[in-house]
C-alpha cells in the first residue's frame, strides 16, 4: 500500500471544508428567510392564515433540525415543543 505524504494543504482543507460548508448553508438559510419575509409581507393583509401557516412550517423545520442535531451528537432529547410562534428542544 503506497503511503501519501500529508501536506499542510491537506490539513487546511480538512479543517476549512466543514467550516465553509456550514457557512454556505447558513448563508442560504438567511437568503431564503429574508426572501420569504419580503414576499410574505406583501400578502399579510389579505392572507393572514397563510402567513401564519408558513411561519409554523418554518418553526417546525427549524425545531426538527435542532432535534436532529441533538440526536446526531448523541445528547438525546428531553423535551420537544412546537407552537405557532415558538419551537423548543431541550437536550437530556
Amino acid at each position: 500500500m503506497a503511503s501519501v505524504p500529508l501536506t499542510i494543504d491537506a490539513f487546511i482543507g480538512a479543517a476549512l471544508g466543514p467550516i465553509i460548508g456550514v457557512g454556505i448553508f447558513w448563508f442560504l438559510q438567511l437568503l431564503f428567510i429574508e426572501t420569504q419575509k419580503r414576499l410574505l409581507s406583501k400578502l399579510r393583509r389579505r392572507h393572514e392564515a397563510f402567513c401564519r401557516f408558513t411561519n409554523f412550517i418554518g418553526i417546525l423545520f427549524q425545531t426538527i433540525c435542532h432535534a436532529l442535531g441533538y440526536t446526531v451528537t448523541r445528547s438525546g432529547i428531553a423535551s420537544f415543543q412546537v407552537t405557532v410562534n415558538y419551537g423548543k428542544v431541550e437536550p437530556k
